[in-house]
């Protein structure tokens, strides 16, 4: 189940900053996201916080449309 993408997250904080632990998170899983479509020679010319997408799990989801 999708909660929405990074960039309406951001907004919902209203400027209320992170925790260090979730900033390693939300990195690690977008830095391997990346990582796996660049090891299958595909290129994402638009990478913004609108095009990944986070499940209730806290999952990141990328998406390379």
């Amino acid at each position: 189940i999708y909660i929405g993408d990074l960039e309406q997250f951001m907004k919902r904080r209203k400027g209320k900053l992170m925790n260090e632990i979730e900033v390693l998170q939300l990195f690690v899983q977008i830095a391997l996201a990346i990582k796996h479509t660049h090891d299958r020679k595909i290129l994402h010319r638009d990478l913004k916080p609108g095009n990944i997408f986070l499940t209730t799990s806290g999952i990141v989801v990328y998406s390379v449309n």
